[in-house]
């Protein structure tokens, strides 16, 4: 046996050394070309899906740079949204058993007192804290504590004093707090229902419109309650063998059969986790791992939204990521935070695996032409599936095959440092000014590094990718790569980083702060092109207090970090960071005072 296996490998290793080593490059191409094709299509990369647009040659940002981006310099984002549901907990929470188990990043239509265009804001949905329920019997559980209540809404630009963001809607009940907020926050001013019954942290089942109140939120004369009516989307309990079966299936007790408060309106919520309810009515769907909550004007309800895909492993010659091979955003999925309705709007009914299931399942899906108007000027372009198109792209963005083969010109996601340790940099959502354009758009934002073939690589920008959101007016926004100039070196956001540690005047006052047990947490970094030849980066440093009694400590925004691409400063707020980077005392063009 051994005697054979020699017989046979040695013409092969004769021919690979004779024929395929010396010719890879050639022998390789048609794969090569079919799996650069196969790709794209995969991952929805293809030409006619992103738009490659040119940058200048890149220099040190002036404030002339600044100045002709308005929309982009009134939206920079010095807020992080890792931090605001711990300064969210502390600055606008009542009650314990409150929680914000999510921040969205949104654009809103501005205020009058702003100006034209929209304004960039972080909302937190203030949802029940389920395990922290007071005496947590079926009645409180299951009847008293059964939703939560409204949004806290923050400027992503500005802070307020001691630290804190500056509040545009919040407070209990929910109202308008800053006279900068855009409207659509608090519904335009109309009397609007912000409770949620289905979230992101609701997973136990709850009884409504039955005779006990319901909690709401806490008011000066006591608590606020409420009885929520048959518009629930529930399970009806009207005779006692439904009464019977729902207590043991939902809730594993007789409690609910026994209990006297059920009335005609009473509705059993189950599955209220948002993904949950989604892939129990259509388990076909993958759910993004970010649902972003939207203040729907339209209705005077809180609505999540949930992109969900269609996806397989199957898909021969193609990159695969996460053990996936294609993937689709085919579903906008809307979850009325009140009522608890789910609907699914197909992105595309023509796409062939949606179109398999809408037939398997014909109704279930809706077109999303049908969605209204003010809920489509919210959607954003699919993170996840954003995520995973920019790790193909590093390598697919070539279209020569022997450049592929070569290997001399893949990227990489850019990293930054996060508590010490070299990450890759996440994608964001900004409001920034695409090569070309004239005005700000939304859109989700990715930088890239250069990649070696060991699997390292220089820290510099090399290009970047951004992913434009505005559903208005198509069901499929394009994705906009931008090369940078090889021949200048242009600051990563790792490198960035450096010039911080480096720093004379910023590296030491962070030592100092980090002493006596308080804790230096420095954001994400966020990359700004402006006027298509220059960057200007930012990064909030927070300081949490040490030895709070209670837990009350919370992040507070210290300092923000700005800087070019050779010069690096800092101020308590973005505006006097401005100001110390170009050296100046006189306002900045563009800027409000107080941001």
């Amino acid at each position: 046996l051994v005697l054979a296996g020699v017989i046979q490998g040695v013409p092969a290793l004769i021919y690979t050394g004779a024929s395929v080593n010396p010719n890879a490059q050639v022998a390789q191409t048609p794969s090569i070309n079919d799996y650069l094709a196969t790709s794209r299509y995969a991952w929805g990369l293809q030409p006619s899906n992103v738009e490659v647009r040119t940058f200048g040659n890149v220099a040190a940002p002036t404030l002339t740079d600044l100045a002709a981006d308005p929309g982009s310099l009134r939206n920079v984002r010095i807020q992080d949204t890792s931090q605001l549901p711990d300064t969210f907990a502390q600055i606008d929470r009542s009650r314990s058993y409150q929680t914000y188990p999510t921040i969205t990043v949104d654009r809103y239509p501005s205020a009058p007192s702003v100006g034209s265009g929209d304004t960039e804001v972080m909302l937190g949905p203030r949802e029940i804290a389920e395990n922290d329920i007071p005496n947590a019997s079926f009645i409180n559980s299951a009847l008293n504590y059964t939703h939560g209540y409204g949004i806290t809404a923050v400027s992503v630009n500005a802070v307020a004093s001691e630290g804190k963001p500056q509040v545009l809607v919040g407070q209990q009940p929910m109202k308008q707090v800053s006279a900068d907020a855009p409207p659509g926050l608090s519904f335009n001013g109309t009397a609007g229902d912000p409770r949620i019954y289905c979230g992101l942290s609701t997973t136990q089942p709850v009884v409504t419109g039955t005779q006990q109140s319901e909690f709401d939120y806490p008011s000066g004369g006591g608590d606020a309650t409420f009885h929520a009516g048959a518009e629930m989307q529930g399970i009806a309990v009207s005779n006692v063998f439904d009464k019977l079966a729902v207590s043991v299936d939902a809730f594993g007790t007789l409690d609910l059969f026994l209990n006297n408060s059920l009335t005609s309106a009473s509705r059993v919520l189950v599955h209220r986790s948002i993904q949950d309810r989604i892939t129990s009515i259509a388990p076909f769907l993958q759910v993004d791992g970010d649902p972003y909550v939207v203040a729907d004007d339209s209705t005077g309800h809180l609505d999540y939204v949930a992109d969900a895909y269609v996806q397989t492993d199957r898909f021969p010659e193609s990159a695969v990521q996460n053990g996936v091979s294609y993937m689709r955003n085919a579903v906008k999925a809307v979850v009325d935070a009140r009522t608890c309705a789910v609907t699914l709007y197909a992105v595309d009914l023509n796409e062939p695996i949606t179109a398999a299931w809408n037939s398997i399942y014909p109704g279930l899906l809706k077109p999303l032409s049908s969605m209204s108007a003010t809920l489509r000027s919210h959607l954003r372009y699919p993170e996840d599936l954003f995520t995973a198109q920019a790790q193909v792209y590093a390598n697919v963005h070539v279209t020569s095959a022997s450049v592929f083969f070569n290997g001399s010109d893949r990227y990489r996601v850019a990293q930054q440092q996060i508590a010490g340790q070299q990450q890759d940099t996440q994608p964001y959502y900004v409001e920034m000014t695409l090569p070309g354009d004239t005005q700000p758009s939304f859109v989700l934002f990715q930088a890239f590094s250069p990649a070696s073939s060991s699997g390292g690589g220089a820290n510099n920008m090399t290009a970047w990718l951004a992913a434009q959101s505005d559903y208005t007016t198509t069901n499929h926004p394009k994705l906009v790569a931008v090369p940078l100039n090889n021949s200048v070196n242009v600051l990563g956001p790792l490198q960035f980083d450096n010039n911080i540690n480096t720093d004379p005047v910023i590296s030491p006052e962070i030592s100092l702060l980090s002493q006596h047990g308080s804790s230096v947490i420095l954001g994400n970094v966020i990359v700004l092109p402006f006027n298509n030849d220059s960057f200007l980066y930012i990064r909030p440093l927070y300081v949490l207090a040490s030895g709070s009694a209670g837990g009350t400590a919370f992040p507070q925004l210290h300092e923000v970090i700005v800087g070019t691409q050779n010069s690096v400063a800092q101020g308590p707020s973005f505006t006097q960071a401005l100001q110390a980077l170009f050296n100046t005392t006189q306002p900045i063009p563009g800027l409000a005072s107080g941001t």
